[in-house]
């Protein structure tokens, strides 16, 4: 369970990303102490607060097992939360004149769509159902969604869906536990509470603002606090450099402003070089070069940063060719 620690005191702020929850213990008083390693610099963070919001999406079931299991010896485990599904789009040159497609996918009723993205296609989705907490192999997307996906884009554009795909996208939904099949699964969420520990689970993109409102509640009353107006600015966070800017400054900017720690970091989560022709290869040395600079890698590690974004490329494009050679 690998993704962020987000650490606010009284007088700042500290955002550590790529950093594992381990456990917890009591502290004293009603604090309690998160133990956190740093999985890329294999440090260890101890971290005392007087509420803990576990905030961890899919993983949110394991996440609240191991604190709350730390904090309680001998308990049982804390009953599951959680039914995480994978959702998969592909991207295609652009495929409309800059408008979207709205449809019913005829082999299993599911709304599909095609939108418009970074002037290219993105189309989607998919809806598989993986275990709580999603293991690694878990987010990646297989050979039968690109077929699903792709099949149903050929019924509605036949021509259009004969062109190749640049890029393939996974991701997991953090949906509640529900009864029937996975996509009738509710896209509500809920805020737990374990003593100190506050879980926020199911949800969607769309609601983040409410369920950020709603998990900030709970923390408030457990701090002693209830009843304060929260302030929920509209103000949109401060936007990320533009494309437009040289690949060391948009990586320079991700290390500085947007806590990037991995060459895919930078490449494919904070722009838009992953989109590139050569789906950023040639960027990527660029990144790397400023990444090791800026965090004081060696070169081995430069090297080995390198190699696994090549080597990621690589199982993607042998995904894409076994999914079009196959149909």
């Amino acid at each position: 369970v690998v993704s962020g620690v987000v650490v606010i005191a009284e007088s700042h702020l500290a955002i550590h990303t790529w950093t594992e929850v381990c456990g917890a213990r009591p502290a004293g008083g009603e604090r309690v102490e998160v133990l956190a390693r740093d999985a890329l610099g294999g440090g260890e963070r101890r971290l005392v607060a007087r509420a803990v919001v576990n905030a961890a999406g899919p993983w949110a079931d394991e996440v609240r097992r191991r604190l709350v299991c730390s904090l309680t010896p001998g308990a049982p485990d804390p009953p599951p939360l959680m039914r995480p599904s994978r959702g998969v789009h592909l991207i295609f040159p652009a495929l409309t004149r800059g408008h979207g497609l709205l449809l019913t996918a005829r082999s299993d009723g599911r709304v599909f769509f095609l939108v418009p993205f970074a002037g290219m296609s993105l189309v989607g989705t998919t809806e598989v159902e993986v275990p709580s907490p999603p293991r690694p192999a878990d987010l990646r997307p297989d050979v039968d969604e690109i077929r699903y996906l792709r099949a149903e884009l050929r019924r509605v554009l036949p021509q259009p869906a004969q062109m190749p795909v640049l890029a393939v996208t996974s991701g997991v939904r953090p949906l509640l536990a529900a009864s029937g099949t996975v996509g009738e699964a509710p896209r509500e969420h809920r805020v737990v509470e374990d003593g100190p520990i506050v879980t926020i689970a199911g949800g969607k993109y769309t609601t983040f603002r409410v369920m950020a409102r709603d998990t900030l509640a709970r923390v408030a009353a457990r701090l002693g606090r209830a009843g304060r107006p929260l302030h929920d600015p509209v103000e949109p966070l401060p936007r990320p450099l533009g494309p437009d800017h040289p690949v060391e400054r948009l990586a320079e900017f991700a290390v500085e402003s947007e806590c990037a720690r991995r060459v895919e970091d930078v490449v494919r989560r904070r722009t838009r070089l992953w989109l590139t022709p050569d789906r950023g290869r040639v960027a990527a040395a660029e990144v790397a070069a400023v990444l090791a600079r800026r965090l004081g890698w060696d070169e081995a590690r430069r090297r080995d940063e390198l190699q696994r974004y090549h080597d990621a490329l690589a199982d993607e494009e042998r995904l894409v060719r076994r999914a079009w050679e196959e149909t």
